[in-house]
Parts: structure tokens; sequence; C-alpha cells
């Protein structure tokens, strides 16, 4: 009776266990769309039944944007989700005929040793390893393990963001990855292998003689 009783909180505490880690994921999903918009980011705006219809409007430093047909909407203290859905609103008033997709962007800067370093602009799913992974990964002398994080003047470096929850970080507007060189050493390893290894060989040759 006692062990099943033991099997049953264990059970239960597992069971808590999970839905607070779903919990926090949902957390997590949440908080990118929660964030407040900054100068840079920008919404883009579709009119449906027209594939030529797409335009990209920036937030400029007062925190407002210049809207197609619509004029300038103040976004200043507004998180992403309410800004956009405030744009959508605006849009519609201005047309009633067809539906009107907005999506909001961030302006993520990925630099260093990666394939296709740029500053790009990024929908709230984004997260550091697919914004790498959009820059074309990193490149044949980067370094795999580590990639610097620039948020707000200040510099952190993560590690093994491949094997570790880490590569799932959400990215805020204005931040800058960079993906470091590899170490000389690291990138001719096999090189420097071999050459040891040949050196090694004339010498023994020379001593035997």
């Amino acid at each position: 009776m006692n062990r099943q009783l033991s099997v049953r909180r264990w059970q239960a505490a597992a069971l808590g266990l999970m839905m607070l880690i779903l919990a926090g994921r949902a957390g997590a999903q949440l908080r990118a769309a929660d964030w407040p918009v900054q100068p840079g980011d920008r919404f883009v705006v579709r009119l449906s039944g027209d594939s030529s219809s797409r335009q990209a409007v920036t937030i400029d430093d007062r925190l407002a944007v210049e809207l197609p047909f619509a004029g300038r909407v103040a976004v200043g203290g507004l998180s992403a989700r309410a800004a956009t859905d405030s744009v959508r609103a605006r849009l519609l008033g201005f047309r009633r005929e067809g539906g009107i997709g907005v999506t909001f962007e961030r302006r993520i800067a990925v630099l260093g040793d990666v394939r296709r370093p740029d500053l790009y602009y990024m929908d709230l799913s984004v997260h550091l390893r697919s914004a790498l992974a959009m820059a074309g990964g990193v490149s044949e002398t980067g370094r795999t393990s580590e990639v610097v994080l620039l948020r707000d003047g200040t510099q952190t470096r993560i590690r093994d963001w491949r094997a570790t929850g880490a590569g799932d970080m959400e990215l805020q507007s204005g931040d800058e990855l960079v993906v470091p060189r590899e170490r000389w050493i690291a990138r001719n390893a096999m090189t420097f292998v071999s050459a040891t290894g040949i050196v090694a060989s004339i010498m023994v040759a020379i001593m035997l003689r």
C-alpha cells in the first residue's frame, strides 16, 4: 500500500514538473509578442488577392509608421502584438473591401563567420538557431561551438548552442549575433598532424642512417 502511494506521489510530481515545463515554454512564446516595438522594426502589409501588394513600413525614431493610404500611426509603448493589431485596425478602417495581412518583424544582425552576414528582418517565431540558418549557417572558418550575442552594449558568449536549449533563445530587436572565427590550430589540425608526422619520419630516417 505504501509502495503504491509512493508511486502515485512520484507520478503526480512528474506530471506537475511536466506542466511547469510546458507552461514555461508557452510563456516564452508569449514574451516575444509582448516585448515593446523598437525603432527600426517594421510591419509587412499585404492586401489579399494582390500578390504584388507587399509593402514594408519601418518604425521611425518617434515610434510611428507611415501606412499606405491610411496615414501615420503611433505605436510607441505598444507590444509587438498590440502594435500589429493597431496597424491592422487602422488599415481596415480605410479599406473595407478585401482582407489585409500585417506581419511584425524585428531587425537582427547576423555577422562574423557566417555564409551571408547581413541585417535581417525576422518574424516573432525566429530564434537563435533559425537566425543563424537564415544567414546560411556557420562558414567553413567559423567556430561551430560558440556564438556571441551583443545586446544593449553587453556581450554574452553562448556556448554549445547546437546541443543545448540555448539554440532556442528568443532574440530581441537590435540584437547582433556574431560567429567568431575558429582558431588557426583547430582549423588546420589535420594539416599540422600530417606535417608533424612527415617531419618525424624524416628525423627517424636520418637517425637510422
